[in-house]
């Protein structure tokens, strides 16, 4: 059902004076808007807003009797007349939300009528009139959605239109170019010690969400000379550019094209993106024996899960299988993956390693240790080379727990 909006000040329009004013009224009472002049039939009080506004059926040239909600405000009373309200009593128990369900014929308003006489007042018992039965004889019994188009658009507002919708389109990324440049500027720094802090307080925003802001903002840079060049749309959520921030601009563009190709042009969802993004993640497996050979000295990284706090430590080859690597470190032996061992070139490095490590295992296998010798040999586990303490620390270590050469 639509709704007619109301130009009366603030001062005068309440939920009092609305309610007063829209109680004065009958159902089937013959009104006329005051702003537009039209006609209707007053056919009851709409609750379903912060104020309370009446249900009119106006009349209309090609027969839609389509119920609007409006201010009581801009209603005067033209005829006074309750007989109509046995078609519109109904019309009182529809929400804004609802769908406006017509009634087909007089049948149907008599026995609709005889169905709750505890409802009707002695007005509401009087004859049909005749403009009644014409209005239940020429209602579209098809349901109608809420909104009603009721005339064209012209070239200016179909313009005007377009431009309001680029600006809801592009809202998220108008709020990040703003964030970015409140802390490029620290524009905070007279009422906050930190960005975060800032945001939290000023915009409720949590810890994250500035950040996924400003990082969607350069997406949409990003893809803007792409998508106008080739017609393509833009994103229009934060969360759609969320899995796009990590890829370099080239690959952010790729997978927004993908994602326009499975949707035919269409507003990919963020799920549909991330799946692209991980397809792309996948790189093929690499075969180790061309990428190191035993006694091969790395740095590990990219370990995840119980491994991670290996991440940052020196290994050694001592397995190269087909698709992935057994490695020494200073505690026990690793399978990793190529992928996660960053080559050591330097000459002295690949000499030492085999040296510390073996001082080390032999440090950690000659009984139970103090706890302070345990977190040495773990620092040492991380060193590429050892410095002069360090290698007087070990060789302390060494003399304590009786280590020979």
């Amino acid at each position: 059902m639509s709704r007619s909006k109301s130009r009366h000040s603030a001062s005068a329009d309440t939920k009092g004076t609305r309610l007063a004013v829209a109680q004065t009224f009958v159902n089937g009472d013959r009104v006329r808007h005051r702003l537009t002049g039209k006609m209707g039939v007053f056919a009851g009080i709409n609750l379903g807003f912060a104020l309370p506004e009446v249900w009119v059926v106006f009349d209309s040239d090609t027969g839609s009797r389509i119920p609007i909600s409006c201010n009581p405000l801009d209603l005067e009373l033209v005829q006074k007349d309750c007989t109509e309200h046995q078609v519109f009593r109904e019309l009182e128990m529809l929400g804004d939300t609802q769908v406006y369900k017509p009634l087909q014929d007089l049948e149907v308003v008599e026995e609709l009528v005889g169905s709750s006489p505890d409802h009707l007042n002695e007005a509401e018992t009087q004859p049909i009139s005749q403009e009644v039965r014409d209005i239940a004889d020429t209602v579209d019994v098809t349901p109608v959605a809420a909104v009603e188009v009721v005339e064209e658009l012209s070239e200016e507002e179909v313009a005007q239109r377009h431009r309001l919708e680029i600006k809801v389109e592009r809202a998220f990324r108008e709020a990040g170019l703003a964030l970015k440049e409140l802390k490029d500027r620290k524009l905070y720094r007279s009422t906050h010690r930190t960005f975060e802090d800032y945001c939290r307080d000023r915009f409720g925003f949590e810890r994250r969400h500035p950040y996924r802001l400003i990082n969607a903002a350069v997406v949409i840079e990003n893809l803007e000379e792409f998508c106008v060049q080739f017609g393509h749309i833009l994103p229009t959520k934060e969360s759609i550019c969320r899995p796009l921030t990590a890829l370099t601009p080239d690959r952010q563009r790729q997978v927004w094209r993908e994602a326009l190709a499975e949707t035919d042009g269409k507003h990919p969802t963020g799920q549909l993106i991330k799946g692209i993004v991980e397809r792309l993640k996948e790189k093929p497996l690499t075969k180790t024996s061309n990428f190191c050979q035993v006694g091969d000295v790395f740095t590990l990284s990219g370990l995840e899960g119980t491994e991670r706090k290996y991440n940052g430590c020196w290994a050694i080859a001592i397995v190269v299988n087909d698709f992935t690597v057994v490695v020494d470190v200073h505690n026990g032996n690793l399978a990793v993956k190529p992928d996660n061992l960053k080559r050591i070139d330097e000459p002295d490095v690949r000499r030492q390693m085999p040296a510390i490590l073996k001082r080390i295992r032999r440090l950690r296998n000659c009984g139970l240790l103090d706890r302070v010798a345990y977190t040495i040999l773990e620092s040492l586990g991380r060193q590429t080379y050892l410095t002069e303490m360090e290698e007087k620390v070990l060789t302390f270590l060494e003399q304590q727990y009786k280590m020979s050469e």
